[in-house]
């Protein structure tokens, strides 16, 4: 496999945070000398730029047992002047959310989440054994999705099979789901285990490795400066560890205003605020109470959530100002799709339930109607954007 020239003789050689992704082995194949590091979890990237390092990877990344890595801490990096770049895991996951700033996002996963196709961790998450080089203990629900349709289209599955093995992959808890029990759910007898390794050999998440691990490659090759690419001095600290305290704002420099008015319709319209344990059972959806976001305001800003959600929030406003900026407007396909983002935010299957549940005169009705109109023109934007960056 071609590498990047000099890549094992730079100064500060990319940092690559993985876990079972992607083998360390096939790492060095693509990098060789690259700065091998584990999943990444809060404060490694603050640490390894206050060490030098400018160029970064994420691929896997702490979920549950650990504080995971927030987006303001890739933002705060990017604005120092370093490199960073996101697939597979929850490098795609943050890639999606700050590619406004900068962050390259490479792969199809990473596609799905900025377009809002995947949303929810569960997508990527699998458990591993960490003292096996980190062996893969369960199949990630993005890598049965990208199986089964692979097998669909090449006739090794049927339709009807393919649809009972993804509706048990999406009701088994992600530790428990694997290739074995997926078949047995979904009765298909597989006594000699064929058409369980041949699923099991569809692996997104390792392409998605690959992809970002030689796109580094060649940013490397034709800009190595970017290696030693110095600090902007904007002081950045390490967070202490055993603190559960958010070490920077989760707000992200947005102002009270947009906060207390934009951002909680956005929250209220799209359905996000589900995600939310400090607003479960204290939103009522169908009549907000207009002093909602001033009560609760305090409490929000500490849920472990919110930072991801302000930048997608940040995200969809950026697409959307920069689709008004050159006239461009949504066409039918958008609405559609933005439809069905806000259907699922709100754990409904369409529009039509959207109707169902709130009707025309309900409060939250023109919250609703404006988010379809920003999010078809964000959606029209990334599209164009797409096109021309491929």
């Amino acid at each position: 496999m071609p590498a990047a020239p000099g890549v094992n003789t730079l100064l500060f050689p990319p940092v690559v945070y993985a876990g079972p992704s992607i083998s360390h082995e096939e790492i060095q194949q693509y990098l060789p000398g690259a700065q091998l590091m584990p999943p990444v979890a809060r404060g490694d990237l603050y640490r390894d730029r206050t060490l030098g390092f400018s160029v970064f990877v994420i691929l896997d990344g702490v979920f549950s047992q650990q504080l995971a890595i927030p987006p303001r801490e890739v933002l705060d990096v990017l604005a120092d002047g370093a490199c960073v770049l996101g697939a597979s895991s929850m490098g795609a996951i943050r890639a999606a959310e700050c590619w406004p700033a900068g962050m390259h996002g490479v792969g199809t996963i990473y596609r799905l989440y900025r377009r809002g196709v995947l949303e929810s961790d569960d997508e990527v998450a699998l458990t591993f054994i960490e003292d096996a080089g980190y062996r893969v203990a369960s199949v990630p629900l993005v890598n049965v999705r990208y199986s089964v349709s692979r097998h669909l289209r090449q006739g090794q599955l049927g339709p009807d099979h393919a649809h009972h093995i993804i509706e048990a992959a999406r009701n088994t808890y992600y530790p428990d789901r694997n290739w074995r029990e997926l078949l047995q759910q979904a009765g298909i007898d597989d006594r000699d285990g064929a058409l369980r390794r041949s699923l099991a050999a569809c692996d997104l998440k390792r392409l998605d490795a690959a992809r970002a691990l030689r796109r580094t490659a060649r940013l490397l090759r034709d800009s190595p400066a970017l290696s030693q690419a110095p600090g902007a001095g904007i002081g950045l600290t390490l967070p202490e560890r055993e603190s559960r305290e958010r070490g920077h704002d989760a707000t992200a420099g947005l102002d009270a205003l947009t906060l207390k008015t934009h951002l909680w319709q956005w929250l209220l319209a799209s359905g996000r605020y589900r995600q939310l344990s400090s607003l479960r059972g204290a939103v009522d959806i169908h009549n907000p109470d207009p002093a909602c976001p001033d009560e609760l305001w305090p409490t929000l800003l500490k849920d472990p959530a919110i930072d991801g959600l302000v930048f997608r929030y940040r995200a969809m406003t950026y697409a959307r100002d920069r689709a008004g900026d050159i006239s461009l407007s949504a066409d039918e396909r958008c609405l559609q799709h933005a439809q069905q983002i806000i259907a699922r935010g709100h754990g409904l299957d369409d529009w039509r339930e959207i109707g169902h549940r709130f009707t025309p005169g309900a409060p939250i009705w023109p919250m609703l109607q404006a988010l379809r109109q920003d999010l078809a023109q964000a959606i029209a934007f990334r599209k164009l954007d797409h096109k021309q960056t491929r």
